[in-house]
């Protein structure tokens, strides 16, 4: 499935970006047994609720997000502009800050339309669409 389309609904990304979080979170604790559960039912509902191969298809592409570095300055980019009913526009890299720790947020600043957007932590994710090949 194009993923670049799938985009587009916004509450097919947040699931999918949601179960992609929960499973990062695990892999880092892999003992909780209580986060397993949570997980295990979430994706449970949300596979009840939603089009499987669309959601399979972006909580694929969001794993591999997560695990990846932030798009670079220079970088043109996908912005999915929720006022516009989420339809993408390209849009320029200005600065771009990766973070683990809570007291810095990540962050994206991007130029679209001659606006400068700044784009902080999960809203990175879907609001914008990056290929690391760019």
């Amino acid at each position: 499935m194009n993923v670049k389309k799938l985009l587009e609904n916004e509450l097919l990304k947040k699931a999918a970006l949601l179960l992609a979080e929960q499973r990062l979170q695990l892999m880092e604790n892999p003992g909780d047994d209580l986060g397993f559960a949570q997980a295990v039912g979430m994706t449970q509902m949300a596979y009840e609720l939603l089009n499987n191969y669309a959601l399979k298809s972006l909580y694929e592409y969001y794993c591999q997000k997560l695990d990846q570095p932030l798009p670079k300055p220079g970088e043109t980019v996908l912005y999915y502009d929720p006022i516009d009913d989420h339809q993408p526009k390209q849009a320029r890299v200005i600065e771009s800050r990766d973070s683990t720790t809570l007291d810095r947020p990540k962050l994206v600043k991007c130029e679209c339309d001659d606006q400068v957007l700044e784009i902080q932590d999960r809203h990175i994710y879907l609001l914008l669409y990056w290929d690391e090949r760019s």
